[in-house]
C-alpha cells in the first residue's frame, strides 16, 4: 500500500512543483483539547493516552495522522518522501504531510478530526451505509461506532490494544488481531479505522470481496488514492 501512496504523492508534488518551495511541513503532537475538545464521553483512545495525534500544515491547510509513537520535527516535502516508513512515527509524519498536501491542493477534504459531540453525531449517521440487520465487523475500537452499530444489527470488533483485547466495550466482546480473518470472513461489510495505515496492518483489508470503508481523518488522502469509500460525516 505505502509503494502506491509513496508514488502517488511524488506524482503530485512534481506536478505542482511543490519540491521547489521553502514549503516546511511542520509535526506536532496535539493535545487531547486540541484534537478532540471535551467529549460527554471519556473513553476514546487519545483520551487513555494510547494515542496521540500528528500534525502536518501546508500552505494553511492541516492534515492529522493518531500514531502510539511521537517525536516531533520540521520537514521538508522533500524529506518526507525520503522518509523510510519503518516506524509509526515516520508513517505518521508521512499520512499527516500527505493529508495537509491534498487538502491544500484541494484534493481532498475532510483532513481536520471532529471535536466535542461531534463524534456521537458522526456515528448517528451510519444508517447511511450500513443496512439494518446487516453484520459489521470494525477494526479499531471508535466507541460511539460500536454503539450504534451494535443498535443497527450484528457488530464485531477487533483492535490491537491488549489491555481492551476480551474485554466487553458496549455489550461488544473486543476481540485480538489473530481474529481478524475470521471476523472478515463473518461479516458484510467492515469499518477500518485510518490508524490501520499509520500501524502498516492495512494491507490485511485490500481487494477483499466485500465493502471496506474507512473511517477517520488519517486515512483520508489514503482513501482518495486507492478508490476506497470512506466515512468521516463531521471532520473539517
Amino acid at each position: 500500500m505505502f509503494k502506491q501512496l509513496m508514488a502517488a504523492f511524488k506524482k503530485t508534488v512534481a506536478e505542482h512543483e511543490l519540491e521547489k518551495e521553502p514549503l516546511k511541513v511542520r509535526c506536532r503532537a496535539l493535545t487531547v483539547d486540541e484534537a478532540i475538545g471535551n467529549p460527554e464521553d471519556n473513553d476514546y483512545p487519545i483520551q487513555r493516552g494510547k494515542e496521540k495525534m500528528v500534525q502536518a500544515e501546508c500552505r494553511g491547510h492541516f492534515g492529522q495522522a493518531f500514531s502510539c509513537e511521537i517525536s516531533r520535527g520540521d520537514y521538508t516535502i522533500e524529506e518526507v518522501l525520503k522518509l523510510s516508513l519503518e516506524s509509526d512515527w515516520e508513517r505518521a509524519v508521512f499520512l499527516s504531510a500527505l493529508n495537509a498536501v491534498y487538502a491544500a491542493l484541494g484534493i481532498t477534504d475532510r483532513t481536520i478530526h471532529c471535536k466535542d459531540q461531534e463524534p456521537v453525531e458522526c456515528a448517528s449517521k451510519l444508517g447511511k451505509i450500513v443496512e439494518p440487520g446487516k453484520k459489521v465487523a470494525l477494526f479499531g475500537l471508535q466507541p460511539r461506532f460500536l454503539e450504534k452499530l451494535d443498535e443497527l444489527g450484528e457488530v464485531r470488533c477487533v483492535d490491537l490494544d491488549p489491555d481492551l483485547v476480551n474485554e466487553k466495550k458496549c455489550g461488544v466482546l473486543i476481540e485480538p488481531i489473530e481474529k481478524s480473518e475470521e471476523v472478515m470472513d463473518w461479516c458484510d461489510m467492515a469499518l477500518v479505522t485510518g490508524s490501520a495505515t499509520v500501524n502498516d496492518s492495512f494491507d490485511f483489508f485490500l481487494n477483499r470481496d466485500k465493502p471496506v470503508h474507512i473511517f477517520g481523518t488519517t486515512g483520508a488522502a489514503t482513501a482518495e488514492i486507492l478508490d476506497m469509500p470512506r466515512f468521516c460525516h463531521c471532520a473539517k
